[in-house]
């Protein structure tokens, strides 16, 4: 039997969402990325949250930036930071994982 979450079915974990952020900011290297492009990267994928979308991708930035795999570079602004090898790999993963979730559910952020 598969594990449930709090999260439902089709809604991505917070480790996800982390992942789906990180990875689209790391695309777009060296330019960077506003946090209205990352809603419209939500939007346009179709991941929903479970809650208020700005608040989960402010959470995930938060958390992103104390690990250094995002640097804010100024109000509403982030840009690539770095990240090993082997935890670039788990967050493509987990940034594929988020973005099946959002076609599976039709999830309108």
């Amino acid at each position: 039997m598969p594990e449930r979450t709090r999260y439902g079915d089709n809604v991505p974990r917070p480790v996800d969402i982390r992942a789906f952020i990180t990875q689209h900011i790391h695309d777009r290297a060296p330019a960077e990325v506003t946090v209205a492009e990352l809603v419209g990267a939500f939007r346009a994928t179709g991941i929903g949250t479970g809650g208020r979308l700005s608040k989960d991708i402010s959470d995930a930035l938060r958390w992103e930036v104390s690990h250094g795999r995002v640097v804010r570079v100024g109000r509403g602004r982030y840009r690539a930071g770095r990240i090993p090898r082997t935890t670039a790999g788990r967050v493509r993963m987990r940034a594929r994982r988020a973005a099946s979730l959002g076609d599976e559910a039709g999830w309108v952020g």
